[in-house]
This record gives C-alpha cells, structure tokens and sequence, in this order.
C-alpha cells in the first residue's frame, strides 16, 4: 500500500498514491487543505506515484483541480504516465494543477 502523507522541505504534503483509491487519496488531503485555509494559508500538495493508483485517474484529478480552485491550493503531480499531462490537455489550459515527471525532492 501506499504511505502516509510526510512533510516534505518546502512544507508541503507530500501523498503515494500506490495501490490506494482515489477516495482515500482525497481523504487524506482534505484535512490538510481545511486546516490550511483555517489559517488562512494556501494549502500545498505533492502528488506522486500517481500511475500506481488502484482506480479512476481522471476521477482524483478533477477533484484535485477542484481544490485547487476552491481551496487556492497548490498542487503539483509527479508523473511520468502522462495521465497528469492528458489531464490539462483535456482542460485547454485552464486547469489548476502543475504537472512535472519526476518525484519531487
């Protein structure tokens, strides 16, 4: 299974997604991104493994992009699929994530 979110340098949240769902993803995040805004901090995620997810991608990326959106969250997905990047291609550029290849350090 996946690991547990860590605090990385930057103080982000950085998330696994290998063999864990999207919801549970989700769950995990959400508190962060709530107790964030309750300081009024904009929250920051590290996604990474994001082709090891145990089912719909598109499903947490939307929600992800939601987020971002409604939480001013600051979300970058490593991922060497290309999912991610297919994602924002879908969105004609306006979606809300960052999209890189490689693990974060």
């Amino acid at each position: 299974m996946g690991g547990a979110r860590t605090k990385s340098r930057d103080g982000s949240y950085r998330v696994d997604c290998r063999g864990r769902l999207a919801k549970d993803v989700l769950g995990e995040v959400l508190p962060h991104c709530l107790e964030a805004r309750s300081l009024g901090q904009a929250p920051a995620l590290q996604i990474e493994h994001l082709e090891g997810l145990g089912d719909s991608v598109s499903r947490l990326l939307k929600a992800f992009d939601r987020l971002a959106e409604d939480f001013g969250a600051r979300i970058k997905i490593a991922d060497s699929s290309g999912f991610g990047e297919a994602f924002l291609r879908a969105l004609a550029g306006e979606g809300h994530l960052e999209v890189g290849e490689e693990p974060f350090q």
